[in-house]
């Protein structure tokens, strides 16, 4: 801890400080005396300028020393060998008092290191143990020749906030099989104790290996009502066993024992929706090219477009050319493995409408025509609504699986809005198409169709979300998804089940349904929470707890998240680690460097 003195500009001011601080310093701290008198006698001979000069009470310890490096090490993302670099040295022994601390040896800092990864991971599993509910993503990352198999996890707090964390990014060797994915997530997820009925569910990209480690490797999910209904019936019941068959089958099991996939079991697996919808904005949106009037002209004026963005990329002198005439702005240029790269890269070329033709003339490129430029501006509004749904589904901290579900039906009506306002000359072959993807690839979404599970977690999830509530249901849906609701609350309350009929609340319109009534009336005793959370206007998170009956229901379809997005940040974090200059970084050091830093908090 350190005692700061700056001397002001005024004598009369700095007279009476100096003397009154010169009383209270010991009488054997003369050294302290002596930077202090340098400081006033500084300010004398300058007294225009303010001098700080910093008294050190409490010497640095070893231990504090050796902790400040770890962390400049981790947080920093710096080699291990920065501890034996001469001037990092000549720097941390340059800035101690006497007497002097040293810097750890390499070797200390990797023991330091291990034992920070240590305590991390107990901490951490410290946190899921408490955690009801918990969310996994899951994804595979190629660099330097290197796989990694990249896990995190999710769970809500007592006040329904997100938090999150990093399970492990492994060495990933041979074949990225369907068996080999399967074995590294159970086993990851084994060893922070995290069994299938914790986990909600993993959400991974819509890789075919991933579906399949799912399809071969889930754990299948009891229905609570099936298992009650099997339970009365199986009372009172005797059962015929044949002896024969049943020693025939536990000789078999036991010559099976060493088969390595009896202890693999995987969660319920969720596709991310992030991918699904780049996918229509991708694959789905080239289904418009068709069209000979749309494919015309999107050729003539993306070919374009991309030698703009292609001299922007390869040459410096054509960057600075564009940053000049573009007031230091550059260009985004469009990436096929970042999603909504296109759509940002032609939005900030329509930003330089007015520059673009002194930008073709100094780099020496066909010019856009004004009907070129009309139809990236048709480009633009249509492709927005799906830009927008992008970025709030791949968020981290306010991103709940509630959302989905009122998000594609939003993306779904603005489309058909954009059709019949906008009367669109050049674009509505790609609205169209835009559409048939997004029916086809979320058709049970749409339908509100229950028995599939997916949909109806979906469904629960945005009805015990105070914001959504029941306001994005058809009307003609609404009692029916209220049915389902109460029954789910009833059922993870345990309490008799009910069911009551709609009331007179108008919401606004978002949905393209008209204004129609949201609430719900005629309570009974039994499912009275569930109506009165229905019927509250309150939209915030904080009402939950008002409603205790809703709140586990909120945490069991919530703690889901609708994209893969926070396993696609971290091999964003774990770039900035293995380069190719750390090319003797060992696996296991990686992976813990990486997570301490990821899990700091």
């Amino acid at each position: 801890m350190g005692v700061v003195c700056v001397w002001q500009t005024e004598h009369k001011t700095l007279l009476p400080q100096y003397e009154e601080y010169k009383v209270k310093v010991k009488a054997g701290e003369k050294r302290q005396r002596d930077d202090l008198s340098d400081a006033y006698l500084s300010s004398q001979s300058a007294p225009d300028q303010k001098v700080q000069c910093t008294v050190t009470s409490a010497p640095i310890t070893q231990a504090r020393l050796d902790k400040l490096i770890l962390n400049y090490i981790v947080q920093g993302m710096r080699p291990l060998s920065t501890v034996e670099d001469k001037s990092f040295v000549e720097l941390v022994e340059g800035l101690q008092q006497k007497p002097p601390k040293k810097v750890m040896t390499r070797k200390t800092l990797s023991v330091r290191l291990n034992e920070a990864h240590h305590n991390m991971l107990q901490c951490l599993r410290d946190k899921l143990v408490s955690a009801s509910y918990v969310c996994t993503t899951a994804d595979i990352w190629s660099t330097n020749n290197k796989s990694y198999f990249g896990v995190t996890v999710h769970w809500l707090s007592d006040d329904f906030q997100r938090c999150s964390a990093v399970l492990g990014c492994r060495r990933f060797k041979g074949s990225h099989t369907y068996n080999r994915i399967a074995e590294l997530l159970s086993g990851i997820h084994d060893e922070f104790n995290l069994d299938t009925n914790k986990i909600v569910c993993t959400v991974t990209d819509n890789a075919s290996n991933f579906k399949k480690a799912f399809k071969e490797y889930v754990t299948p999910v009891q229905d609570e009502d099936a298992d009650e209904n099997d339970a009365e019936e199986d009372e009172g019941e005797l059962t015929l066993v044949d002896v024969d068959s049943v020693l025939k089958q536990d000789k078999s099991a036991a010559d099976d024992d060493d088969e390595p996939d009896d202890y693999i079991h995987l969660p319920t697996h969720h596709k991310c929706v992030c991918h699904s919808l780049n996918l229509i904005a991708t694959t789905d949106a080239d289904e418009a090219l068709s069209s000979p009037p749309y494919n015309r002209i999107y050729h003539g004026t993306m070919g374009k477009c991309q030698a703009i963005w292609n001299s922007a990329r390869r040459s410096t002198k054509a960057s600075d050319v564009i940053a000049d005439i573009c007031n230091k702005k550059k260009m985004v240029i469009p990436c096929p493995t970042r999603w909504n790269s296109k759509y940002d890269a032609v939005k900030r070329l329509l930003e330089f409408t007015d520059k673009i033709g002194a930008i073709c003339d100094k780099l020496e490129l066909p010019k856009l025509k004004p009907t070129e430029i009309d139809f990236l501006k048709e480009y633009v509004v249509v492709m927005e609504p799906i830009a927008t749904i992008l970025d709030q589904l791949q968020g981290d901290q306010n991103c709940y699986n509630g959302m989905l579900l009122p998000k594609l039906i939003q993306l779904r009506h603005k489309l058909h809005t954009i059709t019949g306002e906008n009367h669109l000359t050049y674009c509505s072959p790609l609205v169209n198409s835009l559409l048939n993807g997004l029916t086809s690839r979320f058709n049970s979404m749409f339908n509100l169709d229950t028995s599939v599970p997916e949909t109806k977690n979906a469904i629960l999830a945005a009805v015990s979300h105070p914001q959504y509530k029941l306001k994005w249901v058809p009307p003609e849906k609404r009692d029916d998804i209220t049915l389902v609701f109460v029954e789910a609350v009833d059922r993870a309350n345990k309490l008799p089940r009910s069911f009551c009929t709609s009331t007179d609340a108008v919401e606004e319109d978002e949905y393209g349904y008209g204004e129609a009534n949201v609430g719900v009336d005629d309570r009974t005793t039994a499912s009275s929470q569930a109506m009165n959370y229905l019927a509250d206007s309150d939209k915030s998170l904080g009402s939950l707890k008002i409603f205790s009956s809703v709140t586990r229901l909120f945490a069991r379809y919530n703690t889901a998240l609708p994209s893969s997005a926070p396993v696609e940040r971290l091999f964003s974090s774990a770039g900035l680690i293995v380069t190719p200059r750390r090319n003797r970084l060992t696996d296991s050091t990686f992976e813990k460097l990486l997570m301490l830093k990821l899990n700091s908090c």
